[in-house]
């Protein structure tokens, strides 16, 4: 009886501990409070395990209670320093964001403190937040481009609506050329659906480029894959029975996956297949920049060549300098599956956002995010063009 009240304790939703109180009870939430001291103006948490997950790679809470005229101090307990945020972000309305760096106190105890300010409740995550909800809001906001078709690829395995994404210009009857885009497999992984979002803006922009690449390419975006695991605030990585990026095969568990692989050999018969990209994050326990793509390939390979090409043009139009990956040994990870089932494909790629800061010293934010974005789909853009 003792342990179940203990756990009790440690798991419910909505803590109140004297004068400090937290709140996770809301969409993308997460923390497992062990201590407050009210005294010292402390929170001690680290990330909650969420049933199947078993990573702890994402928290966002909302406190308030705490002695304003006194530094906030968050304290966090980690399995590993690579999953704790060197940057953390907090907000007084939950809109807007500011940046705080922590300091290590162990490998996997980190220390942020948050200044004095004159408010009553505060919001405390791993990175920019970015929920099923403002996913939804998004696609709202651009659901009257007449080059954007928006609809539900499939119902999640907790029934949301998986959103579907298809940008072309419908009045132009050619031949299409085909580039599948998938991101958010893992869930915590924020920047990469504002990633995605400026790879969308760019491509319904009135940008020449993007108006002549919707004449000859139709695109398929799934932004957000792992709908479940963002809208209740798990992390996703490496979840029972099987991690999303580790199940691309013949027969998936997840129904996304399912949907996705159907659709993806559904188009190709219709469509030349060249491009297919999968938008992710890095941990986000780093201090060096970490922005990368990864390479699949044998650089002797056509295909290396055409990926090769591809960053090249990028390099030349963005400010945003990438690291490439060489891995060769992943299996039943999406860029694999890909490549493997459509030899003739152009090339695949897996992109890592980074969380932290840029090459020019500069904080990634949604802005940073959604620039790298435009500047990727302006390069799809280009290398289509010059490669027909």
């Amino acid at each position: 009886m003792r342990c179940f009240l203990t756990y009790l304790l440690l798991f419910v939703s909505f803590l109140s501990y004297g004068q400090i109180q937290v709140d996770t009870s809301f969409e993308g939430a997460n923390a497992q409070i062990f201590r407050i001291d009210n005294d010292r103006n402390e929170i001690l948490f680290r990330p909650a395990l969420k049933s199947n997950q078993t990573t702890r790679c994402w928290f966002y809470f909302k406190a308030w209670g705490f002695k304003k005229n006194e530094h906030l101090k968050i304290t966090e307990l980690n399995d590993s320093r690579n999953l704790i945020p060197t940057y953390a972000v907090y907000s007084f309305d939950n809109k807007h964001w500011h940046k705080i760096k922590g300091k290590g106190l162990t490998d996997n105890i980190f220390k942020y403190s948050i200044p004095p300010y004159r408010h009553d409740t505060i919001y405390f995550a791993a990175g920019y937040p970015y929920t099923y909800s403002m996913l939804i809001h998004y696609i709202s906001s651009i659901a009257k481009n007449p080059f954007l078709d928006t609809t539900t690829l499939t119902f999640s395995e907790h029934n949301l609506p998986i959103p579907l994404i298809v940008i072309t210009d419908t009045s132009s009857h050619q031949d299409k050329d085909l580039v599948w885009i998938t991101a958010r497999q893992h869930a915590f992984e924020t920047p990469a659906n504002y990633c995605t979002e400026g790879i969308i803006n760019f491509l319904i922009s009135k940008d020449p480029m993007a108006q002549d690449i919707r004449k000859t390419t139709i695109i398929y975006i799934v932004p957000m894959v792992d709908v479940d695991n963002v809208y209740r605030g798990a992390s996703g990585r490496m979840q029972k029975p099987v991690d999303f990026n580790r199940d691309w095969d013949n027969n998936p568990t997840w129904r996304a996956i399912s949907e996705i692989t159907n659709l993806m050999e559904t188009t190709s018969e219709v469509y030349d297949f060249r491009i297919f990209m999968d938008i992710h994050a890095t941990f986000p326990g780093t201090d060096s920049s970490v922005f990368a793509y990864f390479n699949i390939y044998d650089k002797d390979s056509p295909h290396y060549q055409n990926l090769r090409n591809f960053w090249l043009t990028f390099s030349s139009i963005s400010p945003f300098i990438p690291s490439e990956v060489t891995d060769y040994s992943a299996k039943n990870y999406a860029d694999r599956y890909v490549a493997m089932h459509y030899k003739y494909i152009d090339f695949v790629t897996t992109i890592e956002c980074d969380w932290n800061n840029t090459d020019q010293g500069q904080p990634w934010t949604p802005v940073k995010w959604h620039e790298l974005g435009e500047d990727i789909g302006q390069s799809i853009a280009i290398y289509l063009s010059k490669n027909k």
